[in-house]
């Protein structure tokens, strides 16, 4: 981005009018009091002058001999004529005026002046005297003058001229300051706002705003540190600026959210093309301290038109940008009105999910776990949503929309009061459960009260910590470097609560982090399960079972779905198994009622 710099010719001359004025006044001053007093000097001097020759005319009776006036004319150099008269008889001499070049635009005045006998003969005297000197004084007091203001001004101008860089630079900074980002030089927020309403009142607007949100960049910050998180938010920035130099203003919003302009006027290119230029911003991996990101992105894109307002139409950008996050890897999306349905849709399940937390219409289901030898040994809870209207919503849309409302810990409150209660009706139905097992989502961890909160819905339902099992997803843990969710496990573990990390293998797992961990148990993710028929997938489960048994780790095998499967868990030694094969997700009725299921021992364990 540039910014125009101040004219500093333009500052030079404001600052020295002043100065001209100044010496234009003071000039103007000094020459009229020179030329009064000098002209007055003069005038005195012909009076004396011409009063001496009267009184120096000769006793004799006649006039002064002309070898004296023109001694008097050599002793006075200023001395233009002079005349002497003794009654009738004048003796009179005059000479041409001597002028310096530079003077004779203003001629040679001369100072005149007449004196006469008051007793005896008549005698008579004229003096004039040239002006030249008092020209001459003038000139010399103007150049003095006018020179000491120039080096005046200069010392000032010479004074300032720092201070005025200083003024400039400052302001410049304060611009640049309010309408750019710090870390990436693009234009803030506010600046690109002011940008896209000026680009709307145009009669002609058109072009595209695009919104650009990076995926997954809160898991780089959490797990590398926000040092990590500013140097890809550094390069993303520089290589958009790059991609869209001189056709496009790009601004970065704030966070992992940036921002392009792309005017009709500034550029013809159509909006898959500028798709295709966003999107090689993400094409080449992001390095820092050795490591290499593969970041992507969601980019949303809206159409500008002078009749919708700058408002909307990053609304309709924001929607479009929302649309392409639904996809994997970097997606991009033009709103169209289907996205607005979308959200409308998404907002209007928001509030009725809301309801349903207020009114506890949230179901919860029990998925059974088994050991080896086909017994039931504890029940996983899992919420669902029966919806009115729309029948069944996936726990998958409505975790979310609790996530997204805040109402999370409310939802997973719940869940924790009816798997308690449930637990004690089904020991004295007969089915002895060692455990319950429940989820914890990622912002229950960060909740400060939450280990409290447990331990007073356990202590209400009578049962102790080791009837309860937590289960949080890898990535929630593994991938965070706040200490807060380990310390909510550690305090969970030391009160005697089991921990499990669900969804093994799926996350971003250090393996120096995971014996760290206060966890218990390893449950392996069912798309591990499922590739069982390959040998790669065989090698990743039997690597799995194997690291869980050294870091004396429960493994539980999710998603078992077929008796191959099953044989060759058991086969591997595996502890404990959930699946559809086994027992799919059920009500508390069909709980109490589930059979035992003996599960037959492969043909190379018997015996």
């Amino acid at each position: 981005m540039s910014y125009p710099l101040a004219d500093h010719s333009a500052m030079g001359k404001a600052h020295g009018l002043p100065f001209v004025l100044t010496a234009i006044i003071t000039s103007l001053v000094l020459s009229l009091s020179s030329l009064h007093y000098g002209f007055t000097r003069n005038g005195t001097q012909a009076r004396s002058v011409a009063t001496m020759l009267v009184e120096s005319i000769g006793a004799k009776g006649q006039a002064m001999p002309a070898e004296n006036l023109r001694a008097m004319q050599r002793n006075f150099e200023n001395l233009l004529s002079v005349e002497a008269c003794y009654e009738r008889q004048c003796q009179q001499l005059s000479r041409a005026p001597s002028v310096t070049p530079a003077l004779q635009w203003l001629g040679d005045s001369a100072s005149c002046a007449s004196a006469s006998s008051n007793s005896g003969p008549a005698r008579t005297a004229h003096v004039c005297l040239s002006a030249a000197d008092v020209y001459q004084d003038l000139a010399r007091d103007l150049s003095i003058l006018l020179t000491a203001q120039l080096v005046g001004f200069l010392l000032w101008e010479a004074s300032t001229r720092g201070h005025r860089r200083k003024a400039v630079r400052w302001r410049e900074e304060v611009t640049r300051a309010a309408t750019t980002d710090p870390l990436t030089g693009l234009f803030n927020r506010s600046a690109f706002t002011s940008a896209l309403q000026l680009a709307c009142l145009r009669t002609d607007a058109c072009g595209w705003l695009l919104f650009i949100d990076l995926n997954g960049f809160k898991q780089i910050n959490d797990q590398y540190g926000h040092a990590a998180g500013d140097q890809v938010i550094e390069v993303i920035g520089n290589r958009l600026a790059a991609a869209f130099n001189g056709f496009a203003s790009v601004a970065r919003l704030g966070g992992d959210e940036f921002s392009i302009l792309v005017t009709c006027r500034q550029s013809k290119r159509t909006v898959d093309e500028l798709f295709a230029l966003a999107s090689g911003a993400f094409a080449r991996p992001v390095l820092y301290d050795g490591m290499a990101f593969d970041i992507s992105a969601s980019v949303g894109a809206a159409s500008i038109d002078s009749a919708i307002t700058a408002t909307e139409i990053q609304r309709r950008a924001d929607v479009a940008m929302y649309a392409a996050k639904r996809h994997e890897g970097t997606a991009c999306a033009v709103f169209d009105k289907s996205h607005d349905d979308a959200v409308r849709a998404d907002y209007e399940l928001r509030k009725d999910l809301l309801k349903a937390i207020e009114r506890k219409d949230i179901d919860v289901v029990y998925q059974p776990c088994f050991d080896s030898n086909g017994e039931p040994v504890a029940a996983e809870a899992l919420a669902r949503w029966q919806h009115p209207r729309l029948g069944a919503i996936s726990p998958e849309v409505f975790i979310r929309l609790a996530e997204e409302a805040g109402v999370i810990r409310r939802l997973g409150q719940q869940v924790l009061e009816k798997a308690c209660t449930d637990l004690v009706k089904l020991r004295r139905h007969g089915l002895m459960l060692r455990y319950i097992a429940v989820n914890v989502s990622p912002q229950e961890l960060e909740e400060p009260d939450l280990v409290e909160g447990i331990k007073r819905v356990i202590r209400a339902k009578g049962l102790e910590p080791h009837d309860l099992e937590l289960e949080v997803t890898e990535s929630s843990v593994m991938s965070s470097r706040e200490k807060r969710s380990e310390e909510q496990l550690r305090t969970l573990s030391e009160a005697g609560f089991s921990i499990a990390i669900d969804d093994f293998g799926t996350g971003y797992s250090s393996l120096a982090r995971l014996q760290t961990l206060p966890a218990t148990k390893l449950k392996l993710d069912r798309s591990f399960i499922s590739s069982l028929d390959t040998a790669n997938g065989q090698m990743l489960v039997e690597t799995m079972l194997g690291l869980g048994n050294r870091l004396g780790m429960v493994c539980v095998a999710e998603g078992v779905e077929s008796r191959e499967q099953l044989d060759w868990l058991l086969a591997r030694g595996c502890e404990l198994l959930q699946g559809f094969l086994l027992g799919k997700p059920m009500s508390f009725d069909a709980l109490v009622k589930l059979p035992l299921y003996k599960l037959e021992q492969p043909a190379e364990l018997q015996g």
